[in-house]
């Protein structure tokens, strides 16, 4: 679980049931576990920052976070509220595990730390909705601000999900006034090479620089892009809020509007990142945060009517499915109500997030249970 499952209302679902392994071919490679370059203090920060991983966001020994989180920490996750006390009410009826496990049960496949800055890089893997014969690996990003020791602001690559308090904008300084480290030359012509991979053929749609900047065996995550040097599309206009060098790596962030997905007329601030690997003057490697979006479908009112009710996932940890509005909701114990789309009949989705809600139905079309698909795993609940 990263920080940025604290915005799914079933984030304590990831903690009681094992990965599963996935059967089924695979449209993108996972990727090869990798460390960036670091002096000792950058180590020191690194490290600090997956203890907070290890004993409070995954083992949810939330008595410990004031060791690792500014009590005025600054949050960017547009589903969580700012600060240290709005970072524990997150975990409310997720009890900790004991003993607090010796390692990470999922460490980032990418990490490093760079002046004030610390970035990981996590992968996860899940079907492919649109041929659930495939699977996919998708990545997500945090970021995080060291000041004194501590952590004093987090930035992730998660999009705004239905059912989230309210949208309050940051006014904290721009990532780019803090401390990113003293460049090599090495990192300063990395950037520069990023900078044309953006600006050059992203942006302006060069993409016969493609064999002059990319490696042949140039290796992309994103689900939605062939692999190879030959077909690379537009995506990107606006320039990135930090650049981030560190050695072998180029990481760019970008502030983006999006569509509030409760409100059509309100918008609010998510985190794009981008990250490249760099080898001879070759980009090697490319990760983002995109994952293949699932398509909304309209349901009758008959077929929706026979879903409401209370699944049991776990002993003392039920889901509760209601219809407000013509839409379901699924509220699991001890956190907040989320409004699902459908994807069918029988599948509903949270939108911006990886999870959704499968209802199960016996021969005689009675509805006898759900299964909720959810960072690669499929846990079933009985209906009672």
């Amino acid at each position: 679980m990263k920080l940025k499952a604290l915005s799914s209302a079933l984030m304590f679902i990831t903690s009681i049931v094992p990965m599963l392994a996935q059967s089924g071919s695979s449209i993108n490679p996972p990727t090869t576990p990798q460390t960036a370059p670091m002096n000792v203090s950058e180590q020191q920060n690194l490290n600090m920052v997956l203890q907070l991983w290890r004993e409070v966001i995954e083992a949810h020994h939330t008595e410990l976070a004031d060791k690792y989180l500014a009590e005025d920490y600054i949050q960017h996750n547009p589903n969580v509220p700012t600060g240290r006390a709005a970072f524990l009410k997150m975990f409310n009826g997720v009890p900790p595990t004991n003993p607090i496990p010796e390692k990470l049960t999922q460490p980032p496949v990418v990490e490093g730390a760079k002046g004030d800055f610390v970035w990981l890089v996590f992968e996860d893997k899940t079907k492919d909705p649109h041929d659930p014969s495939k699977i996919y690996y998708y990545d997500s990003f945090d970021l995080l601000r060291i000041q004194n020791g501590k952590v004093q602001e987090h930035w992730d690559s998660e999009k705004r999900s239905s059912g989230s308090p309210d949208f309050v904008p940051s006014t904290a300084p721009a990532p780019s006034s803090w401390n990113t480290g003293k460049l090599s030359t090495d990192e300063q012509l990395n950037i520069g090479l990023a900078t044309e991979d953006l600006k050059n053929m992203s942006q302006y749609g060069h993409l016969e620089l493609a064999g002059k900047t990319m490696d042949p065996g140039y290796i992309q995550h994103d689900p939605n892009v062939p692999q190879g040097r030959g077909e690379i599309k537009p995506a990107w206009k606006n320039p990135p809020a930090l650049t981030l060098a560190d050695g072998p790596y180029v990481l760019m962030t970008w502030n983006v509007n999006g569509e509030e997905p409760s409100d059509p007329t309100k918008t609010y601030t998510w985190n794009h990142f981008d990250l490249w690997h760099v080898e001879d003057r070759l980009v090697k490697e490319h990760w983002d945060e995109a994952r293949i979006e699932r398509k909304k479908v309209p349901v009758d009112a008959s077929v929706l009517s026979s879903y409401p009710g209370r699944y049991a996932l776990a002993p003392n940890f039920d889901v509760v499915v209601t219809l407000e509005d013509g839409q379901l909701a699924a509220q699991a114990t001890g956190q907040p109500k989320l409004r699902l789309a459908a994807e069918s009949n029988t599948t509903f989705f949270l939108e911006n997030a990886d999870l959704a809600v499968e209802f199960v139905k016996d021969g005689e079309g009675k509805v006898t249970g759900l299964i909720v698909h959810q960072g690669g795993q499929d846990m079933k609940a009985a209906i009672h």
